[in-house]
């Protein structure tokens, strides 16, 4: 009898994939930005219910050295940490 491959939900794929391209890539991500791409990948966390993970990925875009580059995504991740 064949296994089924494991189904991951849309927003789980997609945080695998992102999280994958951030430790695999460097740069290549248009106009967000790596500092865009992290907080993705913090807002999938928080919708997944993995608040931790979720504020590390958020301070790693306030703290980040790239952070004039985007001042929006900075702001969003800020107000998100409050939350």
């Amino acid at each position: 009898m064949l296994s089924t491959p494991k189904i991951l939900n849309p927003e789980a794929q997609t945080l695998e994939l992102y999280s994958e391209a951030l430790q695999t890539q460097d740069g290549g991500f248009g106009d967000m930005g790596e500092i865009g791409i992290q907080y993705l990948v913090g807002e999938l966390n928080y919708n997944l219910g993995k608040y931790e993970d979720a504020i590390k990925c958020y301070a790693a875009v306030i703290y980040s050295n790239d952070k004039d580059f985007r001042p929006d995504i900075v702001k969003m991740a800020r107000d998100r940490w409050q939350d």
